[in-house]
This record gives C-alpha cells, structure tokens and sequence, in this order.
C-alpha cells in the first residue's frame, strides 16, 4: 500500500528537483516530526515521521512503524519526537564536531508530546516506556527546545498518513523540492 502510493505520486510529478538553495550563516538544526496513532489496523501500531532540516535545506526524512503498541495518541508523539530529537542530535554532535555549535529545535503539532517532554518523569502518563526520559533531560539542559506547529502546516503529516492528492501536493509544496 504504502509503495503503491509512492509510485501514484512520483507518476503525477514527472520530474522532481531537490533545491540546495544559497543560505546565510546556518545556526540551527530544525526537525518536525508528527505520528499517526494506532494506524496500522491490524497490529495498531502507530506509524511516525518527520524531515530534518539544516537551515533551509532538507537534509533527511524517515517513516516508519513504532516497535510496540503505544496506548495513547500523546505517547505516539512522544515517541516520534523522541525519534526526532535522537536524529538530531546526533547531526548536532557532528557539526559540533567541525567546530560548529547549532542550535536543535524539535517540532509537533502535539501539545501533549510537547507535554511531556517539557517536564520532569511521567507525570499522569503511567504506560510511557522509561527509555524515553532521556529527551526530558536534553530539554532541561537546553540541548534542544521543542516547539508547538500548527497541524495544518506540518509537512511530516505526509511521512505518517495516506493522504488525498491536493494535501499531500499542498504539503510538498511546503519542502525544498520542485
């Protein structure tokens, strides 16, 4: 299913084009990361995704399914910011490595995953894996912020739901690719 609509996408765009366009100084590493919860109809798993962006320019992009069943639509994108944050960080760490310090900024358009990366444990949410805690620390620390997107404008809703064609051109409108 998900190849099929792959394929009915790249056979409506005959040609694509990845555009590195010219940036200024570049001071931040921005990811914007969304789950679908339990959207896997027959195991209902959740499916999450997201974009990395360098400045302005697409650098990576994932999709996949999560290992276990998460129990609310708030642990799924806990889980996918988590997911996010490990990407992050680790092109933060290796720029920091070339001399470059950047700034991480994760983003979701979920006020609950916001939530509970913000605070300290977890809180009302009893069923959250512990291995997840770590981000708590990394905002705490400023190592990385989190940021609230509308859900509108999150271009990762393309990477987690199948979506009608005029969404999904209108969101791919919104990427460094013509």
């Amino acid at each position: 299913l998900e190849m099929a609509r792959i394929a009915s996408y790249l056979a409506s765009v005959p040609e694509m084009e990845w555009v590195f366009a010219y940036q200024e100084e570049i001071t931040e590493i921005y990811i914007e990361g969304d789950s679908d919860w339990a959207g896997d109809a027959v195991t209902r798993r959740s499916r999450g995704g997201g974009f990395e962006f360098l400045g302005n320019h697409l650098i990576d992009g994932w999709t996949g399914q999560h290992q276990k069943v998460d129990l609310s639509s708030g642990e799924a994108e806990y889980v996918e910011l988590c997911n996010g944050g490990a990407r992050g960080l680790f092109t933060k760490h290796l720029f920091a490595e070339m001399g470059m310090q950047l700034m991480l900024t994760i983003a979701t358009d979920s006020s609950a995953a916001i939530g509970i990366g913000s605070r300290l444990g977890v809180g009302k949410v009893r069923h959250l894996a512990i291995k997840f805690l770590w981000l708590q620390e990394a905002v705490r620390s400023k190592e990385l912020r989190l940021k609230k997107v509308d859900g509108a404008t999150n271009r990762s809703d393309m990477q987690t739901k199948q979506l009608e064609p005029t969404r999904l051109h209108e969101l791919m409108s919104k990427l460094p690719i013509r």
